[in-house]
């Protein structure tokens, strides 16, 4: 057996070469071990230290997961690496015992983030007053309020890192203007290929998030039909992130652009 290592640049995986007699023949096993960027393990082991290092190969990857996309889950872990669920289970409940993760949600709908992370919900953030605030307002740490429209139209909220849109309507021109722009095709069009309607959907979801009502909107699909078909999709392979993701169906749920941790 022989084990292959080089150019792993920061997300590398182990090949194991295995030979088999009987029938006569050489097998390649791909292992895991850090599909992460360089920076973000970096940044997991300034915070933890040599604990980091100690921990199992799978309790990296679900600490490295919930420092890339925020939270982390059953479906979107088993889905990059092939651990069994039950060992899932395990390693998340040793993470949340540690005081490294906390959960949120209940059954299927459980997330797992970093302790100090708030996790907003729809009801707070639409539930409330919305003043319009301009530049000279307070910052939005020292108000008690979990969201806020600033002047472009959009909603500032406190736990969330990028500006919220919830109305098109109550866009600057400019923005609607850009917006407009990326989805001309799916507004002009009935019928296009999914891997364009993904595109465009993403290229929509970069440096905002965007409710799941903008979004059908903008690409003149229904709600329904378009969480089914592309949204759900997109998230699951983590290339759409969550507003709240302690209520993934919820119909206010918003969407933004993730860095896709695939990607060389």
């Amino acid at each position: 057996m022989g084990r292959d290592t080089s150019g792993c640049n920061g997300r590398c995986n182990t090949m194991a070469l295995y030979e088999k007699d009987e029938p006569e023949q050489t097998l390649l096993e791909l292992r895991m071990i850090d599909f992460f960027p360089a920076e973000v393990v970096a940044r997991l082991r300034a915070h933890l230290g040599s604990a980091y290092d100690n921990l199992p190969e799978l309790d990296r990857l679900i600490l490295a997961t919930v420092a890339t996309e925020q939270v982390a889950t059953h479906h979107r872990i088993m889905e990059i690496s092939d651990d069994h669920a039950h060992d899932l289970t395990q390693a998340f409940q040793r993470l949340v015992k540690a005081g490294w993760l906390k959960s949120s949600g209940h059954g299927r709908g459980t997330v797992y983030h970093r302790p100090e992370q708030a996790l907003p919900i729809p009801e707070q953030v639409f539930g409330e007053a919305l003043p319009i605030i301009t530049k000279s307002s307070e910052h939005l740490e020292e108000s008690s309020a979990h969201s806020k429209r600033a002047e472009e139209g959009w909603l500032i909220v406190s736990g969330i890192a990028n500006p919220l849109i919830d109305d098109l309507q109550l866009l600057t021109s400019e923005i609607k203007q850009e917006l407009t722009a990326k989805a001309n095709e799916a507004q002009s069009r009935k019928k296009i290929p999914k891997i364009e309607m993904e595109r465009i959907v993403l290229s929509l979801c970069e440096g905002y998030y965007l409710t799941l009502q903008v979004l059908a909107q903008s690409v003149n699909r229904t709600p329904d039909a378009l969480r089914q078909h592309y949204l759900k999709h997109l998230v699951e392979q983590g290339r759409l992130g969550l507003a709240f993701p302690a209520a993934p169906t919820h119909p206010q749920q918003a969407y933004t652009t993730m860095q896709d941790v695939n990607n060389d």
